[in-house]
């Protein structure tokens, strides 16, 4: 059966996810229209024209879930570019219509630190119609009509005739007297306009003045100051701006501006909503003021000045940051995503050469990661901000998340796959260092840290025990007279004159003292032993004790973890092993009965079964059954002492079920 094709509408809201027929369209669901750079470029992505229907499906889904959802750089790229040719066409078609930001005699703004002391130049106030007239909110219809004449003799006269049709429109005046100084009465207005004129400076010290007017002027400032002018602390400054932005409240500038317009002789305004969609628009522009004012700095300064005014705002991504701050840096992650993809693509291509360069050991892969953490550190003075605002939300920074674990997954892979702790402990650590302000992944390193400093210690504990292994079973002996033979075992094999067992090679053990007598009396002891492999067994016998015991010793200690590992993967398979006429399999032993006139075997569970040494021999009997019983002998038997050591354990393991299970322990 065919899958049906995947449906998905022409767009997607940016701010609640829901369907939209077009991408600049007024969203139904949440009233959100597109309207700013940023707004339209995320707007144009979130529809058919650059995403795919599985993409827009998955993105819609992404931001009703409040999850970030990133695109490719190429997308991100042009839609941009489609965004600014939009609001360029709009500027241009709008300016014949639109009242200049300067008066059209007025000169070029000059920069700030060179501007003569003293000389006014035009600020953000210059076309509002107030100061278009030089009027006061307060001024009466009569009052603004006199106005307008009397400067229509010297200036613009289509300019002062707009203002004047603003100021005299009750709808049309909202956006006047909101941009403007509302609460502040018309003397301390002209000082403030004055001042802001003459030293913008001094416009960041101004305390005491309703919210909106002080955001108005703080604007105005940002915008005539230059970053050379003074040591300002900007990114306090920044933050102040954007919590006084943040304490702007509606009502109250409704009821300052109804006190003017009472004066005045206006209708009040009694439409909160208006009120509402008018500081709105005065928070794009100040959106818009900031982020011309920080293009004024060198990256560098730009990004540290950014990362501590969201640091300080948000007291270190503990809480939420305020809007302008929120505005600037989803601005500010816009425009920095080309950067970071490129930083991304550097950072793979290492990440390529280290994950080739891991099996041929450390020092293959020594020289990639300084370069590597030099990278990811630039990556991570960029995104700072970003990671900052993103934590303040309770959010993951969707960026940083994708890179950590790409970074993460070679470390894994040298600690897991090839026991390279140290190259895992390396990159941890600067992964600790710069992914600090990502909360879940900043957990995540920091148990990362701290299982690799464990497995160092083991690496480290390992190394040690293994030079006390080879200590321990490292031995040589010369046997014979006058011709001498050696006898050695080192962790390199055992050997016996020339031939030579490596230590995984050797199945088969065996060693026994036998005591020799003549007639009853006593006549000495040889002490025998065997080892071999699947191909070969060498057998010697040995007169002196001392010799014997050290190197039985050794060969039980060196050789006992190869064999029992061959006996586990028997049983597990579910096979049985003979020793003599014992049948060991995992789960008890099968023994011959010893009766007259009948010989039969039994096999018997473990919880059934007792062991003993017997005369050269190692017997397994059935309790319930005192004539059933079984033998290996350890002069002739392979592997006698090695099966009865495992028995052994087992019975004293309570919590064993299976033979296997005395090994695995």
């Amino acid at each position: 059966m065919s899958t049906p094709p995947v449906t998905a509408p022409p767009a997607v809201c940016v701010r609640c996810g829901a369907p939209k027929d077009q991408a600049l369209a007024r969203c139904s669901s949440c009233k959100f229209a597109p309207e700013d750079e940023t707004g339209i470029t995320l707007s144009l992505i979130l529809s058919h024209q650059f995403s795919t229907a599985e993409e827009l499906i998955a993105r819609a889904a992404a931001i009703r879930g409040r999850e970030n959802w990133i695109p490719s750089p190429a997308t991100l790229s042009r839609a941009l570019a489609v965004a600014r040719a939009m609001l360029q066409k709009k500027a241009e078609k709008a300016a014949g219509n639109r009242l200049p930001t300067l008066s059209p005699a007025a000169p070029e703004p000059a920069s700030e630190a060179t501007r003569p002391k003293g000389e006014e130049g035009p600020t953000l106030f210059a076309s509002n119609s107030f100061c278009v007239l030089k009027a006061s909110p307060r001024d009466s219809r009569a009052e603004i009509n006199r106005l307008t004449e009397e400067r229509s003799l010297t200036e613009d006269s289509a300019a002062l005739t707009k203002a004047r049709a603003e100021l005299t429109q009750p709808r049309a005046r909202l956006a006047a007297e909101v941009g403007f100084l509302p609460g502040v009465s018309p003397r301390r207005a002209t000082e403030y306009l004055t001042l802001v004129a003459k030293d913008p400076r001094q416009v960041l010290d101004l305390k005491s003045i309703p919210s909106l007017a002080r955001s108005n002027l703080l604007a105005a400032a940002f915008d005539r100051l230059r970053p050379e002018a003074a040591r300002v602390p900007w990114a306090a400054t920044l933050c102040e701006f954007a919590h006084v932005a943040d304490e702007v409240d509606p009502e109250a500038t409704q009821r300052a501006i109804n006190e003017d317009r009472g004066v005045a002789g206006f209708p009040e305004v009694s439409n909160l909503d208006w009120v509402e969609a008018e500081i709105a628009e005065r928070r794009k522009l100040y959106k818009t003021v900031v982020i011309d004012f920080l293009d004024r700095f060198d990256s560098n300064t730009l990004v540290e000045l950014l990362a501590h005014a969201v640091a300080t705002s948000t007291k270190d991504g503990t809480a939420h940051a305020p809007r302008l701050i929120e505005d600037v840096i989803a601005d500010y992650e816009l425009k920095a995503r080309p950067a970071l993809s490129a930083a991304e693509e550097a950072i793979g291509r290492v990440l390529e050469r280290i994950r080739e360069a891991i099996p041929q050991g450390e020092p293959a892969v020594a020289p990639y990661l300084d370069p590597l953490g030099e990278l990811v550190k630039a990556w991570t003075h960029i995104a700072a901000p970003a990671q900052l605002c993103a934590r303040s939300r309770g959010e993951e920074h969707v960026a940083s998340q994708q890179l950590f674990y790409a970074i993460r997954g070679i470390a894994i892979d040298a600690a897991n796959k090839h026991g390279q702790y140290g190259v895992s402990n390396q990159i941890t650590q600067f992964l600790q260092a710069n992914f600090a302000h990502v909360h879940t992944v900043s957990d995540k390193v920091e148990e990362d840290a701290a299982a690799v400093q464990n497995l160092l210690g083991q690496q480290a504990q390992a190394v040690k025990e293994r030079e006390e292994f080879e200590r321990e079973i490292t031995y040589a002996a010369d046997i014979g007279w006058p011709r001498k033979k050696r006898l050695s075992i080192s962790p390199q094999g055992v050997s016996w004159g020339n031939a030579h067992f490596a230590l995984q090679d050797i199945t088969r053990v065996r060693w026994c003292p036998v005591r020799h007598s003549l007639n009853g009396i006593p006549t000495g002891t040889t002490y025998h032993i065997a080892f071999g492999n699947k191909s070969a067994t060498e057998l010697l016998t040995l007169h002196n004790e001392q010799i014997w015991t050290k190197f039985t010793s050794k060969l039980y200690r060196a050789t006992a973890p190869f064999i029992w590992t061959s006996f586990v993967a028997a049983f597990s398979e579910g096979r049985s092993i003979t020793f003599g006429d014992i049948v060991v399999s995992d789960d008890g032993c099968e023994v011959p009965t010893h009766h007259l006139f009948r010989n039969e075997r039994i096999k018997a569970p473990w919880s059934d079964l007792h062991v003993w040494s017997s005369n050269g021999f190692f017997v397994v009997g059935i309790k319930s059954n005192n004539k059933a019983y079984g033998s290996t002998s350890y002069k002739d038997g392979n592997n006698a002492h090695m099966i009865e050591a495992m028995i052994r354990a087992f019975f004293k393991n309570p919590k064993a079920q299976r033979l296997s299970q005395a090994f695995l322990s």
